[in-house]
């Protein structure tokens, strides 16, 4: 039997709507299942799918029941442009059954979003932001994509309730809005400094960015020049992930030396630093961070 435990890298940590599971994917081509939901954390993951012939998992969202729809689904994308879609099995707990596979992308998915009020699913890799219908039953229909770039689609996020998709390229200036009914697009935007990835803050009006060389900017939306700017050192010129919380009071940020950054959003300050032990997997640090 496979060892259900990731033993490379992991790429992606997504919790679910209810915050009781968190899914995580790596270069070892497998997802996980953690059940957060006992007094005393699991250090085994309840659930795993191995997917070796479609490589590292890059990017993963979760998909609740709403709008007729009863069932949880997990979707996530690789580095060989396949997205997967996974059904939760009726009685089993955690578990999931394989659904559909669809494979328009031609290099890795980046990142996935789901829009719950037209029940639809974009997916930023290669160079392209592609748009889905997501059915009752887990089918994907193509909707819309937009034209090639030179740089690689890196994140992507939902806007106004659905009826605006966002998406940023790496190792660019640029950001991209496109109204989805009727598609078009909406706005282009040149930032000042790169984009190693872009997040929304909690209330939808800003944008944050991990700009590859300073550390992050927040932007109101639509962006143009940074409002606060969170400084720390960037040693390597790797994307760093980062996240908007309680209500924008805070940002947190991934780091190229291990740590995960906590920063105050209205003063810029850094409130607090965690520290990941190099002894343990990085899925059983992050747990214990939660």
């Amino acid at each position: 039997m496979l060892d259900p435990m990731h033993n490379k890298p992991i790429n992606v940590l997504k919790l679910n709507a209810t915050g009781d599971c968190l899914a995580s994917g790596g270069d070892d081509c497998r997802i996980s299942l953690w059940d957060l939901s006992g007094v005393r954390l699991n250090r085994e993951p309840v659930w795993s799918a191995h997917v070796p012939e479609h490589g590292a998992i890059c990017s993963c969202v979760w998909v609740s029941p709403q709008k007729g729809r009863t069932s949880t689904f997990l979707v996530f994308g690789c580095v060989d442009g396949s997205i997967h879609v996974y059904r939760q099995v009726k009685g089993s707990g955690l578990g999931f059954a394989f659904v559909v596979r669809t494979h328009l992308h031609t290099g890795a998915v980046e990142d996935l979003a789901f829009d719950p009020s037209h029940n639809r699913l974009a997916s930023a890799g290669d160079c392209r932001l592609l748009l889905w219908s997501f059915g009752r039953q887990g089918a994907l229909s193509h909707i819309a994509e937009t034209s090639p770039r030179k740089s690689i689609a890196r994140s992507v996020c939902f806007l106004n309730s659905g009826s605006t998709v966002l998406v940023s390229f790496l190792q660019s200036h640029e950001v991209l809005m496109y109204d989805v009914n009727p598609w078009r697009e909406k706005g282009y935007y040149f930032l000042p400094t790169r984009i190693g990835y872009a997040a929304l803050g909690c209330s939808q009006c800003t944008l944050l960015v991990s700009n590859l060389a300073t550390g992050i900017d927040v932007y109101d939306l639509p962006p143009s020049s940074p409002i606060r700017m969170f400084r720390h050192a960037v040693r390597k010129n790797v994307p760093i992930l980062l996240a908007a919380a309680l209500d924008d009071s805070i940002v947190l940020a991934g780091s190229d030396d291990g740590t995960v950054r906590v920063f105050d959003q209205r003063t810029g300050s850094l409130v607090t630093a965690l520290h990941h032990s190099p002894i343990g997997t990085l899925v059983q640090v992050a747990m214990q961070s939660l």
